[in-house]
């Protein structure tokens, strides 16, 4: 049975028939929703895996930072630019023929990881070595020197350790420099259809801009991020619990203090030639009427306001209210 269509049904076709923009911003509105999925090459850290990986970076940040603004003299700030995932192919094509690259050992995993500096960084430090100063100019398109690449080994080497400073929840992870490439076409650290993880750290030193990207891989990364989750989740029971044992002990230590109550029923001021006449039998008149609350007070602090009386033969206060400051 065909369907009928309602008056607003035929209302919109004919003003999408005669140029209307109803059609179109629902089209516009529904592509907002769409998100794009590459089921060729699937994510494969989940956002929590992310997350860890991006607060690594943002303390190695930190350490990178004070170290060439310490080496160099210059003003340095790092900061973690962006985190994806792409295969290592596509990684390794997107690379200058020309780049210095540590390839780094890990200790838990067997894939390298690797650590690209841009040229316009290599050369800023090399020429502060060699007492030069940190400007912006052209970047040199010509091979690395023996002598050069001596020198940015001893720096690589220098952020690998700070790289490792920052796995700070990994303690037996070790990270140490194999070697240092010049050709990024010759590193086969890593199978060109394997997925990996870069993190670019976007470098200003002083007029020069960069980029170290850290280059990771993405399956045997898992675990160990997993570990780092499962111990920050721990250490957060841990604290909340040491925080319960904290406040039940110091609840036990409140409620078992002694505290000093007192009923003030009313005050008079008597000179002392009355108070030395005094005897047994005499009656001080206060300022205060019968019918009015009385005052306690703990430890010396006013707390409420009650009423006096009588209970099983005994005299007796009912607080009321509290003592209003």
């Amino acid at each position: 049975m065909a369907e009928v269509l309602t008056q607003s049904q035929i209302d919109e076709l004919l003003s999408e028939l005669a140029g209307g923009d109803g059609g179109a911003d629902a089209l516009k509105a529904d592509e907002k929703k769409i998100r794009q999925y590459n089921f060729r090459n699937p994510k494969k850290l989940a956002r929590d895996q992310q997350k860890v990986l991006r607060g690594i970076g943002e303390v190695f940040a930190r350490h990178l930072s004070s170290y060439l603004a310490g080496m160099t003299r210059t003003y340095c700030e790092v900061t973690v630019e962006s985190l994806e995932e792409h295969p290592y192919k596509e990684y390794n094509n997107a690379l200058p023929d020309i780049q210095l690259t540590g390839v780094l050992d890990v200790s838990t995993i067997k894939t390298a990881m690797l650590l690209d500096l841009s040229n316009s960084l290599s050369f800023a430090l090399i020429e502060r070595m060699f007492g030069g100063v940190v400007t912006e100019r052209e970047v040199p398109v010509r091979e690395f020197t023996d002598i050069e690449v001596a020198l940015m080994e001893r720096i690589i080497r220098r952020i690998t350790a700070l790289f490792q400073e920052a796995w700070t929840f990994l303690p037996d992870m070790e990270i140490t420099v194999r070697q240092v490439e010049t050709n990024t076409r010759f590193i086969k650290s890593i199978g060109m259809d394997d997925m990996v993880t870069t993190m670019v750290m976007a470098i200003t030193l002083g007029p020069v801009h960069g980029t170290l990207t850290c280059c990771l891989p993405c399956m045997e990364m898992k675990p160990m991020l997993e570990a780092v989750i499962d111990e920050q989740s721990g250490m957060h029971r841990l604290d909340e619990d040491e925080n319960e044992r904290s406040r039940e002990a110091m609840m036990t230590q409140v409620q078992n203090a002694q505290a000093e109550v007192c009923a003030i029923l009313g005050t008079a001021t008597v000179p002392m030639r009355e108070v030395l006449d005094l005897q047994p039998g005499d009656v001080i008149r206060l300022d205060q009427g019968v019918d009015k609350p009385v005052l306690i007070t703990v430890n010396g602090r006013n707390w409420f306001f009650a009423v006096p009386g009588m209970k099983k033969n005994k005299m007796a206060l009912r607080i009321n209210r509290p003592y209003a400051i």
